[in-house]
């Protein structure tokens, strides 16, 4: 993933909400790997930012979840400004540590696999209002990333009763 040119990543890619987003409403959902980052335009013209549905968030610790942007995220920064954001994130490994504000993430790539790319296009526009929703889409990115590399019948049905 490529930031568009005029927006560049002010400083530290945190993975909680340290000051800078302390007041923030998180973008995104997921409740086990968060991220605070602050982009600044450098232009003299407002600036859109696409966070793609599919980017992934890498931890810079090996014991520290990965995480998942499930849905496209728009993000509108004002000319020569830097403005913090605060991204809730899907797990993509059970077994590692949550993200915690001493934690440090980088931008990753945007997710070719196929069970990560189906979850993506079946919640694509769809509004995930609570945490029993929230659970059914961690779940399905389980069940592709530690468990089956697809998901269940039962759980894409799921996803498309969201």
């Amino acid at each position: 993933f490529k930031l568009p040119d005029g927006g560049t990543l002010e400083g530290e890619m945190y993975g909680e909400a340290v000051d800078a987003c302390a007041e923030l409403t998180p973008r995104g959902h997921g409740g086990y790997v968060a991220v605070c980052f602050t982009l600044r335009n450098t232009t003299s013209s407002a600036l859109e930012v696409k966070l793609p549905g599919g980017l992934i968030f890498i931890s810079s610790s090996t014991t520290v979840q990965n995480g998942l942007l499930a849905q496209e995220q728009t993000i509108s920064l004002p000319p020569q400004t830097a403005t913090p954001i605060y991204l809730h994130l899907f797990c993509l490994n059970a077994d590692r540590d949550v993200s915690w504000y001493e934690d440090l993430f980088t931008f990753g790539p945007i997710t070719d696999h196929p069970g990560l790319e189906e979850i993506v296009s079946l919640i694509r526009g769809k509004s995930i209002d609570d945490e029993d929703e929230e659970r059914i889409v961690q779940w399905a990115v389980w069940e592709v990333t530690d468990d089956a590399g697809r998901i269940s019948e039962e759980t894409r049905e799921a996803l498309r009763a969201l």
